[in-house]
């Protein structure tokens, strides 16, 4: 080991006094003595010699295939080749964004101004662009079992006609496979009869709620008189839940948690008020990628936060009385799914890989907006030609997708020797600037990403200190 290159592909961390190793050829997490750790921190940051202590944990690694100097030769993405066929005939779900119109103007959201990318508009889809993009789905669709279809905006519920229309025309498709419809709303219009209509359709809602009626009027607002929505949302969903207790498994709520606004208020809502707490929860932080001004984030939303994962953490051990927060109810599944899972990945053939951020377009889903052109998904800017990948007349463009598949290339020598690769959560999304990928911006979010990644790393070791059986989560969460 004489100079970097010849450094072992590692990354070295602590916590609660224990000492480990992330080995990157291996993809695996070892705890490792003090002295080695020490020895090799000394050795990665600063060249520094080894003792002799140190070099025998590192030969008795070494002989075991750990510490090894080697990092990627070239980046490319293992479902590359494997797209085509993918596309032509395992397309997972069709979102069709029925109208860019909504009837709010959160603040916070990608279309409110406060994004220096994209805005709200007018536009609706007509029912002939929906019938092609329904078509093009069904025909790629030959090896699945189940049909998926989603509903998004805007405001969907605004174009609940043109929903009608579609589900009318998909089941005079389906050819007898089963078909899921979802179908994502503010609920501040839903009424007697669309509730009847979603619930003989067996739609699976997610209806936008942040908490109580301070914070739910402080971001989710009318457009034109600028009034909060807390009222109407509860009173839609109390009568929804008085009508149609049955369908309540069907629903959950989509928290955006403003890290501006502390986290106590909207957990005490979840967690006590009658109306809802008996509804399933998915939570998510503001979106900062290209937010126009910079997120003040309080300490005490992360000191709450926190507190409430550690009572998840302490409940699954010990059953404590004091109930635990629907926030972080998916805390310890999200720790499988982000580095358990992602630890038992084959690292064969390692000299080949990809950052684990973008998404295989029309694995998860095809995005289809306003206009009939195709996206990855509905997180991306369907402003930008960059992250068009076909339309509605032409399909899926093979070369377009591939090339957003493997968007660590525009960055290549960078990711090649990073030790987060496999965790990496960038995407095109982050790297979009106008009508290009740029890699400074895609560069600029790796510090935070890591320093996420690590946080995870570190409560994923103690949980397996505590003798946490991931496995035993798994069967639990199903």
């Amino acid at each position: 080991m004489k100079n970097k290159l010849q450094f072992p592909h590692i990354h070295l961390f602590r916590v609660c006094g224990g000492y480990y190793i992330y080995d990157v050829c291996k993809n695996v997490i070892l705890k490792i003595t003090e002295d080695l750790y020490l020895g090799l921190n000394n050795y990665l940051k600063y060249g520094k010699q080894p003792d002799a202590n140190c070099m025998y944990g590192m030969e008795k690694l070494e002989n075991e295939g750990y510490l090894q100097p080697k990092t990627l030769e070239r980046i490319e993405h293992p479902m590359t080749n494997a797209l085509e066929n993918i596309i032509d005939n395992s397309l997972h779900m069709l979102t069709l964004q029925v109208t860019q119109n909504c009837n709010l103007r959160c603040k916070y959201c990608v279309y409110s101004g406060s994004y220096i990318n994209r805005k709200h508009t007018n536009k609706r889809m007509s029912f002939e662009i929906a019938k092609k993009a329904i078509d093009y789905y069904i025909s790629r669709s030959i090896q699945m079992s189940k049909l998926r279809f989603g509903f998004y905006g805007g405001e969907p519920i605004l174009e609940i006609e043109l929903i009608r229309k579609c589900v009318s025309y998909i089941k005079e498709r389906a050819l007898g496979k089963i078909v899921e419809y979802n179908l994502t709303t503010n609920a501040t219009i839903l009424n007697e009869e669309i509730i009847q209509f979603l619930v003989e359709n067996n739609f699976f809602l997610t209806i936008s709620l942040d908490g109580a009626k301070d914070i739910q009027d402080k971001n989710r607002i009318y457009a034109g008189t600028g009034n909060g929505t807390f009222d109407d949302v509860i009173r839609n969903v109390t009568w929804l839940k008085k009508h149609y207790p049955d369908y309540i498994k069907n629903i959950h709520f989509n928290v955006v948690m403003d890290p501006e606004d502390g986290y106590s208020s909207s957990n005490e809502f979840f967690m006590n008020d009658e109306r809802v707490k008996d509804i399933f929860i998915t939570a998510s932080e503001k979106n900062d990628v290209n937010y126009k001004k910079t997120i003040v984030r309080k300490p005490e939303y992360y000191i709450n936060r926190s507190y409430e994962q550690f009572k998840t953490i302490f409940d699954y051990y010990r059953n404590i009385e004091e109930a635990v927060s629907p926030l972080t109810a998916s805390y310890l599944v999200g720790i499988k799914k982000n580095v358990v899972d992602t630890l038992v990945m084959d690292n064969s053939g390692f000299t080949v890989s990809h950052p684990g951020g973008p998404c295989v377009p029309g694995l998860q889903r095809l995005f289809v907006n306003a206009d009939g052109n195709f996206y990855p998904c509905e997180r991306v800017n369907e402003s930008s030609d960059i992250v068009r990948i076909g339309d509605v007349e032409n399909g899926i463009d093979i070369e377009k997708a591939k090339y957003l598949l493997n968007i660590g290339k525009i960055t290549e020598e960078h990711c090649k020797r990073c030790w987060a690769f496999r965790f990496c959560t960038a995407c095109a999304a982050q790297a979009e600037d106008g009508e290009k990928l740029s890699a400074e911006k895609r560069i600029a979010r790796c510090n935070a990403i890591r320093s996420s990644i690590e946080a995870s790393f570190k409560e994923y070791c103690i949980l397996k200190e505590l003798k946490l059986n991931f496995d035993e989560l798994e069967e639990e969460t199903h």
